[in-house]
C-alpha cells in the first residue's frame, strides 16, 4: 500500500499569497482578528483588504512578509526539518487511517506543508497545500498539521459529491449556513 507523504517547505511567494486570500474579503471570525493574529496591524490591512486582484496587492503583500522573514527566515529554516522528523513518525498511520474512516483514497501523493510566520494553520479546497506556523514545538504541531490536510483531504470529497447542477459557490452557501 502507498502512502500519502507530507514535504515541509519555505514558500515565501506562496505564504504572501496567503496573506491576501485570508484578508482581502470578510471572514466570519472577522477580518481584523484574523489580521491581529497574523501580526498585521489595522494600517496594513487597510490596504489589503477590499483588494479583488491580488496582483493589485502583491508588490504591498510581499514586502510586509520581507520584513516578517527577515526577522525569523533562521527560525524557520531550523524548525522545518524538526516538524518533518515528528511528521515522519506518524505519516503512515495518519495516511492509511484517514482512508479507511474516509473510504477515499487521498488525492494527491505528496501534501505540500509550508511552514511560515503568518498563519497558525490554513487548509485548501482541493489543494495539496497546508500552512502552518513556524512557532511551535515540533512534537505539538503534528495535531494541527494533521487537522489542516485532513480538511483538505475532506474538501475534495465534499467538491467531489457536489452537483453540477449549481455553481460550488450556492452549493457551498447552502451547506455552511
Amino acid at each position: 500500500m502507498g502512502f500519502m507523504k507530507v514535504k515541509y517547505v519555505k514558500d515565501f511567494e506562496y505564504d504572501a499569497f496567503m496573506i491576501w486570500i485570508m484578508l482581502s474579503d470578510d471572514d466570519p471570525s472577522g477580518v481584523k482578528n484574523r489580521a491581529k493574529s497574523m501580526g498585521i496591524s489595522k494600517t496594513e490591512l487597510k490596504r489589503i483588504y477590499g483588494v479583488e486582484d491580488y496582483q493589485d496587492a502583491k508588490g504591498y503583500v510581499e514586502n510586509l512578509a520581507k520584513k516578517k522573514y527577515s526577522k525569523c527566515e533562521e527560525d524557520i529554516d531550523r524548525v522545518i526539518p524538526l516538524y518533518q522528523k515528528e511528521w515522519d513518525k506518524i505519516n503512515d498511520t495518519f495516511s492509511s487511517e484517514v482512508e479507511k474512516v474516509t473510504g477515499r483514497k487521498w488525492k494527491y501523493n505528496i501534501y505540500k506543508v509550508v511552514v511560515g510566520p503568518f498563519h497558525p494553520g490554513i487548509s485548501t479546497q482541493e489543494g495539496d497545500t497546508v500552512v502552518r506556523s513556524a512557532f511551535e514545538d515540533s512534537e505539538g504541531q503534528k495535531r494541527i498539521t494533521a487537522h489542516e490536510i485532513l480538511m483538505s483531504h475532506i474538501w475534495c470529497i465534499f467538491f467531489e459529491k457536489l452537483s453540477t447542477a449549481q455553481t460550488i459557490n450556492e452549493q457551498i452557501k447552502r451547506y455552511l449556513s
